[in-house]
């Protein structure tokens, strides 16, 4: 979930990254706040 943002360059459907954050439930689902990622080839 990246705060403030409703779109993140490079990140698409489908697209493989790595996070980095803090993790929380929402309702039944997990979310990452305001993560650091890293786009894999």
């Amino acid at each position: 979930m990246f705060l403030g943002r409703r779109k993140v360059a490079g990140v698409t459907p489908g697209r493989r990254l790595v996070l980095e954050g803090v993790l929380a439930e929402d309702g039944n689902r997990l979310v990452v706040y305001n993560p650091v990622y890293t786009l894999l080839p």
